[in-house]
This record gives C-alpha cells, structure tokens and sequence, in this order.
C-alpha cells in the first residue's frame, strides 16, 4: 500500500555512486514540468546532486551545456521516465521537466565547483 506521502512524491529511479531509490505514485502524478525546479531546490538542499536524463538510444541530460557533459559523470543520474529507443506519448513533458531540472542544477553545480 502506498502512503499519502507517497502518492504526491514523483516517481524516481535515481542511479549513481551505487544508490537505488524509488518512489511509485500514480501514473498521472509523474514528472510534472511546473514542479521540476521545486524538486531540484530539494534534491540541492539535502545534499543530493543528480542530473535528469531522458531516453532514447542514447540518453541525454537536456538543459546542460554540452561542453560540459565530462562533469556530469560526477554526479547521479534521475532517469526521468523509460531510457530505452520507445518511447510513449508523454515524451515532451519528461524532456521538459528534465530540462527544467537540469538548469536548476547547473546553476548550483556551476557555483560550486
């Protein structure tokens, strides 16, 4: 059974340093593009630095510079959404949130480092 807290949280499969996470929630509750800064500004202030991938045959970290992409090996992945070469009709609001995201996190990568 799934918490009420649970039900609001979006669904994250967070890959990096060797950490699993996961929270399910509703299908129609994932990856929110209006809530992708609230969620990096959260993700910043406990510490924990990933940056949003989208699938596709190779997937791609949309929202960072693309020089950069050597930093980004430092840091976790949040697989936003299936990583492989099908993907579903909600395709453009995971990229979007991604991006969203991303930018967050640059910026305060980008500061720090």
């Amino acid at each position: 059974m799934i918490s009420s807290f649970d039900e609001h949280m979006p669904f994250r499969r967070r890959l990096g340093r060797g950490n699993f996470e996961r929270l399910l929630v509703p299908l129609s509750s994932r990856w929110i593009p209006d809530a992708a800064v609230a969620d990096a500004e959260h993700d910043i202030s406990s510490g924990h630095i990933y940056f949003a991938y989208v699938g596709g045959f190779v997937p791609v970290a949309p929202g960072v510079p693309r020089d950069n992409y050597g930093t980004l090996q430092r840091y976790g992945r949040l697989e936003v959404g299936p990583q492989g070469c099908v993907q579903d009709e909600h395709w453009a609001a995971r990229e979007e949130y991604a991006r969203r995201y991303n930018e967050t996190m640059w910026q305060y990568v980008s500061k720090h480092q």
